[in-house]
Parts: C-alpha cells; structure tokens; sequence
C-alpha cells in the first residue's frame, strides 16, 4: 500500500509539475511578448528624445516635451508592470505554494536563532546553516510574515535573480523568447523553488557583478560580489576570472570593490565574535551538509565504485586546465559561460538547484550556437529518481558536462574568429 500511495504520489505530482511548465510557459510568454513591444516602444522614444535634443529650440521645444511626458509616462507603466507582477507571484506562492524543507528546517530557524540570542551562529544548535552570516539579512524580513510568504520572497527573489543573471550579459542580440523560457522552465528551477533556499542571492550577484566588471564600476561589481559570497562555493572560478579582469584597474577601484565584503566581514565579527570563520570550520565538520541528493562529480566518481583520491586527481587537473584557458582568454561572455559551467561541473558539494546558476552559460551557447539549446533535456534528469530514488542524481552531471565542452568549443571557435578579423 506504501508503494502504490508513493507511485500515485509521484504519478500526481509529476502532472502537477508538467500543467505548472505549462502555465509557466504560456504566461512568460505572453508576458515577454508584451515586455519586448513596450521595451522597443520605449526605445523608439529615447532615440526619437535625443535626436530632437540636438536640434534647434523652437517648435521641436514642444515634441521634445512631448517625448520627455511619454517617456516618464513609457517608465512609470513598464515600472508598474514588473511591481505589479512581482506583488502578484508572491502573493500566489505564498497563499498556495508548500513550504519548502530548506526554509522551515534552516533558515527561518536559524534567523529566529539568532534574533533571540539562542544562538551564536555555525554553534549548537546550527540548523544546518552553512551560508555566509550577511545571507539572513535576507531571511530576516520574512520573520514578520507566516512561513508560506516568508519562503515567498525567497522564491520572487530566485525569479529575480534569473531575471538579472541573463540580461546582464545581454549585448547587441536579442535573446529570443523562447531562450530565455527555457532557462526559467526546467526542473533544476523548480527544485530551487521547493527548497526555498537563497539561491536568488548569488544569481543576482553573478549579473551585477558582471556588469560592474564590463562597465567599470566598482562599487556595482563590489556588491555583486558581495551577494556572492552570500554562497561563494559554486562561483568561485568566476570571481578569480572577474579578479583577474581588474587586475590593471586602480587601487582606490580595487579598494571599493573589496569594500563591502570586508565591511561585512568587520561588522560579523562585532555582532557574532571574531571566531565565526573557526566555529564555521568545526560546525562543518561536525555536522557536514547532507550528502544524499549530491549531483556532484565527486558522488558520481563514487557511485561507479571509482576511489576517492581519483576524483581529486581528474578535478584538480580539470580545474587547472580551465584557469589556464581563462588566463588566456579576452574578457567576454564566452569566458563566462566557461567559468560557470566548469565550476558547476568540479565544484565538491552540488545540488540540482544550484543549476541554475548555470542558465546565462545556457543562454550565452544557444545564442551562438541555436542547437545547444536541445541541451535543455538534460535538466529534466531528476525525473530518473522517480525509478531509481536518490542515488540516481549523479546523472544530474550531464548537464554541466555537456554545457562545459560545449563553452570550450565555443570559446576555441570565439578566439579563431577574432585572430581572423585582426589578420584582416
């Protein structure tokens, strides 16, 4: 009876997991639709304001007000739209999304934890909290609500910061429609979405601290790296990349960048005592994070019987030969989706939700080659643990694997293309 009630269960929740892609996909896609013509509406009017500012004042003094009115009225309603849609998301999850296992059994706990002094924090009790302590300053505010809005803001958040993640590192292409449903609609977005874990954090520090590497602006890149080391283990290839970009950058630039991480780090050690790197440490080690749903190379090295010194050795190597391809490579995205994808695919503790870092290094392929977007199907691996349980999320690896050959590919085929264009 056990057995077919767990088979009917997932029988059910599967088709309630396929008609939510469905709505998912129909409503992004209406509502990108409408985005794209009020954006190129919007675009129209900005050139249209320009190039009626560098004329003459006299009658044209009266269209270029007429511009400046339909322009703030352009921003005000595009404004209204995205508030609106927001308010409108998070008031539906919370009213009839479940809680998810990571809110209720750590972070709503563990900020609450701390508020009332029973706790000092990575001490007993812990919670399973292994973030940087400045990641509760997005949990803190949920407080106020009850659970089920609470873990909302994180799901609006995790939304957001795919939002952000992909348009950063849009250039002169238009990212087509149906991309950029894909990035959102797969089951390693819905996972993070179950979770309710801070995901959103560092997928918006990825596309901030992209644009303020691009644009030379320190403090944007400082606060997206910020946000990073809110959950630094899966972005740290991308750091060392962006760090190594602004090497030639000035010292006071340097300096606001590392500003509010070492702000951060002044202002913890006040509140929670300057021990907390080495209660960290031991609270780990204690208590390591649960290892059961790992999609990590190292569990698949494991699962096929492999010792575990070998998945040092073919890690350490791998993780070398992607430095020194970056090392050499021109700042782009096509670096970018090289970083990501390899740190996705190394990096020693990985779960199906932090997939979804990986979707502007998705985004970034299929735009330059339309085919890689087939490789969507891979993030519907999860699906395997309905037949064979847990121990089958290591098939999860594909996913990283297949986009990390794909950037390298992508990026060899990159370079040649530019020595072309220079020996021109």
């Amino acid at each position: 009876n056990l057995a077919d009630g767990l088979d009917q269960l997932c029988r059910n929740g599967f088709f309630a997991i396929g008609i939510a892609n469905f709505s998912i996909l129909r409503i992004a896609g209406c509502s990108w639709r409408f985005l794209h013509n009020r954006v190129k509406f919007l675009t129209n009017d900005i050139g249209r304001f320009f190039w009626i500012g560098s004329c003459e004042i006299g009658d044209e003094g009266q269209d270029r007000d007429l511009m400046l009115k339909r322009l703030n009225q352009s921003k005000f309603f595009s404004g209204l739209i995205v508030g609106v849609s927001i308010i409108a998301i998070w008031a539906v999850m919370g009213k009839w999304w479940p809680v998810g296992s990571d809110y209720h059994y750590t972070f709503r706990p563990t900020a609450e934890a701390i508020l009332s002094g029973e706790t000092k924090l990575y001490s007993e009790p812990g919670f399973g909290y292994y973030n940087a302590p400045w990641a509760l300053l997005a949990v803190f505010p949920t407080l106020i609500m009850p659970p089920g809005y609470g873990q909302a803001v994180l799901t609006v958040l995790v939304m957001i910061g795919l939002v952000v993640a992909i348009m950063a590192i849009k250039e002169k292409d238009d990212i087509p429609p149906i991309l950029l449903i894909l990035a959102f609609a797969n089951l390693h977005t819905f996972d993070a979405i179950v979770r309710g874990n801070l995901d959103g954090l560092p997928l918006i520090g990825l596309g901030l601290s992209w644009l303020g590497a691009r644009h030379r602006r320190p403090l944007l890149l400082g606060g997206g790296l910020w946000l990073i080391a809110c959950k630094p283990t899966n972005l740290i290839l991308v750091v060392l990349f962006l760090l190594w970009y602004i090497r030639g950058w000035r010292l006071h630039e340097k300096i606001q960048v590392l500003s509010p991480i070492l702000i951060s780090i002044l202002v913890t050690n006040y509140l929670i005592g300057w021990d907390w790197p080495i209660r960290y440490m031991t609270y780990i080690r204690q208590h390591p994070p649960f290892e059961g749903l790992q999609t990590s190379l190292w569990k698949t090295f494991d699962v096929i019987g492999l010792p575990l010194w070998s998945s040092y050795v073919v890690s350490g190597i791998g993780i070398s030969i992607v430095v020194w391809w970056l090392l050499k490579a021109k700042f782009g995205r096509e670096a970018l989706a090289l970083a990501l994808s390899a740190n996705l695919a190394f990096s020693p503790y990985v779960l199906g939700s932090h997939y979804t870092l990986l979707a502007p290094a998705f985004v970034i392929l299929a735009l330059r080659t339309p085919a890689i977007a087939w490789v969507w199907i891979l993030t519907l691996t999860p699906i395997t643990r309905v037949w064979f349980g847990h121990d089958a999320s290591w098939i999860d690896i594909a996913y990283p694997l297949t986009l990390l050959v794909f950037a390298y590919m992508n990026l060899r085929k990159y370079e040649t293309q530019e020595k072309e264009v220079i020996s021109k």
